[in-house]
């Protein structure tokens, strides 16, 4: 890294209630389609969309499967790349089994959750495993409202107030040891975690945490309970990376 002055661009300002005073905060790059999600060992090219790439192509290195993809040019919302011919013997984004009706849509993770929320106001059973058994069977009691990418998880309420919502994406430890997880939601809350990496199918049948509603009534911000165990997982052993 070289030490410099950043760019003054306009979309990275905020200005001040402080007299001369401008903060300048950093453009996390968004993707959220990729042309391809399958592909041979002799290499292809691929079109990333999505929203804070740098305008210069020297700037942007993209890795597919853990070989190099060759930037070709690169806009805000578009990156592409040529990728080479996977070497022999290379296994790294293999999928875990070749099966085509037991693997699920892959999808590349880093700067945001894959994202649906349901209208659920039909549902029977309206509760986490009730949403999941509806999702999976494609049930007509559910409606799909909004899907896509989202950097937070704070979501605004913009359709029905009876509605469920669904994030995936990965975890990456950045060092080894015990990890701690707690959730936050109104009013039910479920969160699973599998060991399973690329777009394999994955039963997930234990929640590492797992909270029905608990006394709203007392709070505007359901489930913010310091001491209430429902909100936090058990300690789960990681290794780096």
């Amino acid at each position: 890294m070289t030490p410099g002055y950043a760019k003054p661009i306009a979309r990275t300002l905020y200005g001040s209630i402080a007299l001369n005073r401008t903060y300048q905060f950093i453009v996390q790059p968004e993707i959220a389609t990729v042309s391809s999600h399958t592909g041979g060992t002799a290499g292809q090219t691929l079109t990333i969309g999505g929203t804070g790439f740098s305008i210069d192509s020297t700037k942007v290195q993209v890795r597919v499967a853990g070989m190099p993809c060759t930037v070709q040019s690169s806009t805000e919302s578009k990156v592409v790349c040529e990728l080479g011919a996977s070497p022999s013997g290379n296994t790294f984004g293999a999928l875990p089994t070749t099966t085509t009706n037991t693997q699920l849509k892959g999808f590349i993770s880093g700067s945001g959750l894959n994202y649906a929320r349901y209208d659920i106001t039909n549902l029977v059973t309206k509760t986490t495993a009730g949403l999941r058994a509806a999702i999976a069977g494609n049930s007509a009691t559910i409606t799909l409202q909004e899907q896509g990418i989202k950097g937070d998880l704070q979501t605004p309420n913009i359709y029905s107030g009876v509605y469920g919502q669904v994030f995936t994406g990965y975890f990456v430890a950045p060092t080894a040891g015990n990890y701690i997880f707690r959730g936050l939601a109104d009013d039910l809350l479920s969160v699973y975690m599998s060991n399973v990496s690329g777009s394999a199918e994955v039963s997930y049948t234990t929640p590492l945490i797992e909270a029905t509603s608990y006394s709203q009534s007392s709070s505007s911000d359901n489930y913010y309970y310091i001491g209430y165990s429902g909100l936090t997982s058990a300690p789960v052993a990681l290794a780096a990376g």
